[in-house]
């Protein structure tokens, strides 16, 4: 699920000529992990294409490092000055059906007994989470 999700997105920065670099090792992981795992990553993916779009230098990296039988995934991108100044993070965007992703990827990260957070600083907006006891036995 997270190869499809990540593979997807390299395609739109590509498209987009948004520099996009990952480092992952994702083990196996338990079935009723997935849809939480590509909530989170198309989320805040989806949010860094928008969120750097424009910006100068634009980047977007992500890195999924497995810590024992835990997850942990960073995803950065640059942003605006004026995103790095804010420190609620909500929609910019007007309409039904928008300002959700944040929520859901809190969600996502509770239901797996893991942390989301974000931040912006130096025009950069990073997103971490961690999921926890999330391989599948050997």
């Amino acid at each position: 699920m997270a190869n499809i999700t990540i593979g997807w997105y390299a395609d739109q920065f590509l498209q987009q000529g948004i520099p996009f670099t990952v480092t992952a090792s994702i083990p196996a992981i338990r079935e009723e992990v997935h849809a939480d795992i590509s909530c989170i990553l198309s989320n805040a993916l989806q949010n860094a294409m928008e969120g750097c779009s424009g910006c100068p230098d634009a980047f977007v990296r992500l890195t999924a490092i497995p810590q024992k039988n835990n997850l942990l995934l960073r995803i950065e991108n640059r942003c605006s000055s004026a995103q790095t100044r804010r420190q609620i993070f909500s929609t910019t965007k007007s309409g039904d059906g928008h300002g959700v992703g944040m929520i859901s990827m809190k969600a996502a990260a509770k239901r797996q007994n893991g942390y989301f957070r974000a931040a912006a600083e130096n025009d950069v907006f990073r997103v971490d989470v961690m999921l926890c006891d999330i391989f599948s036995p050997k």
